[in-house]
């Protein structure tokens, strides 16, 4: 079974996300699953699998982050007022993809009035300073794609420090693309994945 955690995905309360993904998994008797992660849903697949290991077989992650580099402003954030906050969310939602809320209404239980409210709390996520801690990276045993887009928001460096910090990490950047790769490569994409998911235990070494 393959579980897919999109960007800004399972949200029903700010921080709880990871506990949120494992009450699903072990509700409906499905692990160890196989996850693939985009953006915030790698961070939260690299999360979920530090708290609840025996949940996952293998991972996929594209996008993620292990800290965030936050702007002058952001940092003052604390003293905006609630006008200021509420600009700030207006400006972040009319920079987004033009499908992001057509498609987040489709599916969504709360409708497409809820949006708002979802995007402050991804927003006050994406205020924490460090996702995961390289240490706790470090004790993750499982075979983990690390994926990013040659022109990604993080890094190849970031990338490539989240590769080696997982025992038994695979790294693979992807060229001609950006935070998107699912989307602007996906032949490229979908054939990194499989080879991952369906190869033998033996065939992901340790580093």
């Amino acid at each position: 079974m393959t579980i897919a955690l999109p960007s800004s995905g399972i949200i029903s309360r700010p921080f709880a996300r990871s506990d949120d993904t494992a009450a699903i998994i072990e509700k409906l008797g499905l692990g160890p699953v196989d996850i693939v992660g985009h953006s915030d849903g790698a961070d939260l697949a690299l999360v979920l699998v530090r708290d609840h290991p025996n949940l996952v077989r293998r991972l996929v992650i594209s996008g993620a982050n292990i800290r965030v580099d936050l702007s002058p402003e952001e940092k003052l954030r604390s003293q905006w007022s609630q006008q200021q906050l509420d600009g700030h969310l207006r400006k972040t939602a009319a920079a987004l993809p033009p499908w992001f809320l057509p498609d987040y209404s489709k599916v969504s239980p709360d409708g497409r009035d809820h949006w708002m409210t979802l995007l402050a709390k991804c927003y006050d996520m994406w205020l924490q300073p460090v996702v995961i801690e390289p240490a706790d990276l470090k004790k993750i045993s499982i075979p983990v794609l690390v994926m990013a887009g040659d022109h990604d928001f993080t890094s190849i460096a970031d990338n490539a420090e989240i590769f080696r910090d997982l025992p038994r990490g695979q790294l693979i950047i992807v060229p001609a693309s950006n935070h998107g790769t699912f989307n602007t490569r996906p032949d490229l994409v979908n054939l990194a994945i499989r080879e991952v998911l369906d190869q033998p235990d033996r065939n992901s070494p340790a580093h």
